[in-house]
This record gives C-alpha cells, structure tokens and sequence, in this order.
C-alpha cells in the first residue's frame, strides 16, 4: 500500500518536470545532481534547468524506499504494541477460516524486543533514504516531514495514548499513505511548490485515491478483529461505529478510489488520441501522414482493461465487507489500491 501514493506522485510530476519546450534564446543548462534546481536568473538570459531521468528515477525510487520502508516500521510496532498488550494473545497460530487473521509475531512467540528491532531497523531505512533524498533536492523541509512520519508510526500504536486505540487508525493511514506519501513525491521531484510550474491543485486530488485505500484496508483489518478489540479496550474506529455503519463507510470510501480514476479516464479522454495523425512533406517532397504512437494506443487499452478490473474489485470488495469474507476483502482492497494507482498514472502520462 505504500507504493500507490509514491506511484501517483512520480506519474503527475512526469510531464511538469521531464516534459517542456527547451530553447529559443533562453540558455538551459543540466540540473545539478546534489541541491535541488538553481533559480534561474532571467537577466542573464538563463532558463529553468533540464532535470535528468536517471535524477527523476533515483528520487522517485528513494522515495518509494521512505513510504514502504515506514510502512513495514508501522506494521512491526503495531505488532510489538498490540502483543505486549495482549491484544493478540489469539493471534499465534494460522487461522484456516474466512476471516483470515494473520499470525502476529509477539502472540506466536517472537521475542518483543526482536519486533521493536525490525521497527527501529525499517525506521533507519526510511530515515537513510530520506536522507538521500534530502541531498539530492535540497529541499530541508522535507526531514521535518519524514521525521513527523517516523514519530507518527510509533503514535499509531506506542505510547500511552495510541491513535489506533482511540479511532485515528484509518485517518491516520489515509493521511499519511495518501496526500503525505503523493504530495511529498511531488514536491521532492518537481522542485518544491513554486518552481516547474508550481504545484498542480488537480493532481494533489489525486492522492485522495490511494489514502482511501490504506483506509479500506485498515477497515477491513479493525472489522475482522472488532469483537476482540472491543473485549480489549482497543477502541478502534470500528469498535466505535459497528459492524454495519463500519461497511458502509468501507463502501463509500471505495467508491471514492474507484470514482476518482473513472472521472479522470473521462476527462482525459485518452481514447481521443488513437485517431490524431501528424502529417508532413518528405525530403523528396512527398506528403506523408503517420498514427498515433504505440505507446499511445497501448496505453489506451490498458488503462480500459485496468478500470474494468477495477470495478470489479471494488464491488467484491464491498460483497466480501457485508459476507465478512475478510481475508478475500483484504486481497481486493490490495487489488484495488494497485489498479487506481496505474490508471492514474497513465491518464496523467499519456493526457
């Protein structure tokens, strides 16, 4: 789930950064590779400076590394919390049933000070690679961000007043696995908000899908365990609403993630491109006329095939939520997060 948001980000900020008409009388140089973007200084005649792909996938890659990297981190310390709690004191041996509860580590016997090291160690990752991208943009900003994500793992279900025992968990993963995680890829790639043409109001929208996602999941999780949690005190946001008001907002926050692609595929109407021709005269003189590209089309009929699986998945996902089939619903909330992040991407590329 960690991967959607960073996806979004790095396919919106695609055409801002790498697409451009370079130039005229202006003098466009090559982007260093440490600092971030210089200004340019119009008197001097100097243009905004041509970022390289390798600098655009290296950046995109680390910051793939920070959000799954966190992800891992907040996955192991709810494990350590929750089994030192003894909220998953159920929760040690596989269950063969359609609920599907995985097998924690502290309720099956892994030492609790072994979980809290595999947290700490996916934390330095982040931190490391965060690190890095910090050098590589220049943007200081953005280690008040990361380190606000590393505190926020731990919040979510460490300390005395864990967010996830008091109902936060599902604002939490929405926020930070959704216009946190998309919006700092965005801003790490394209400069900050006010350089390459700022940052794009539309495309911050699209960060909505993928945080609904992490929150369908973290729905999915708190139903399947919400009688357990209750007996505990674990007073989830599920707890709280019950089971049916529960699946109705799992229901209306995938509709969200599933809306959201369909209106751009509409908006975008990529399908407008497969008939486009570009015509001109050959050397020799001869007028010639070529079609659209084969990465045009392609991407036409993949993005088709994409929406249909999904809103299939998503209307599964809904049936399994009320059959309370919920490791099925979690696979399609899965499924889900992976289609929408594609489609968006390749309506924001090939538009």
């Amino acid at each position: 789930m960690g991967a959607s948001p960073v996806v979004v980000g790095a396919a919106a900020s695609w055409p801002r950064v790498m697409r451009g008409v370079w130039g005229g009388d202006m003098v466009h140089v090559p982007c260093p590779v440490v600092g971030g973007r210089p200004v340019p200084r119009a008197s001097a005649g100097e243009g905004v400076c041509v970022t390289s792909t390798g600098w655009f996938l290296a950046v995109a890659l680390l910051c793939l590394v920070v959000s799954v990297a966190l992800q891992i981190s907040a996955n192991f310390l709810n494990d350590y919390a929750d089994g030192v709690r003894g909220v998953d004191r159920d929760r040690g041996v596989p269950d063969a049933s359609s609920a599907g509860a995985p097998v924690r580590l502290v309720a099956s016997g892994t030492s609790p000070r072994f979980v809290l090291h595999a947290a700490l160690s996916a934390v330095a990752v982040a931190m490391l690679a965060g690190i890095t991208v910090v050098v590589l943009t220049g943007h200081m900003l953005l280690l008040a961000v990361g380190a606000l994500c590393a505190i926020m793992a731990w919040a979510y279900s460490g300390g005395r007043r864990p967010g996830a025992y008091r109902g936060w968990g599902e604002a939490m993963a929405f926020l930070f696995f959704g216009p946190v995680a998309c919006v700092g890829t965005q801003w790490a790639l394209m400069g900050g908000l006010g350089s390459v043409g700022g940052l794009d109001p539309s495309s911050v929208m699209l960060s909505i899908v993928p945080g609904c996602c992490s929150a369908c999941l973290m729905m999915v999780n708190n139903l399947r365990d919400r009688e357990s949690d209750g007996a505990m005190g674990k007073r989830t946001l599920m707890v709280r609403m019950g089971e049916d008001q529960g699946a109705v907002l799992f229901a209306l926050s995938m509709a969200v993630a599933t809306v959201v692609p369909v209106l751009l595929f509409a908006l975008t109407r990529p399908w407008s491109r497969l008939g486009l021709t570009s015509c001109g005269v050959t050397s020799s003189g001869d007028r010639a006329c070529s079609g659209p590209s084969p990465a045009v089309t392609v991407g036409f009929w993949l993005m088709s095939v994409l929406l249909v699986a999904l809103l299939s998945q998503a209307i599964a996902g809904v049936v399994a939520v009320r059959r309370r089939l919920w490791r099925r619903a979690f696979l399609l909330c899965v499924g889900v997060s992976a289609s929408s992040a594609l489609v968006l991407s390749l309506c924001v590329l090939i538009a």
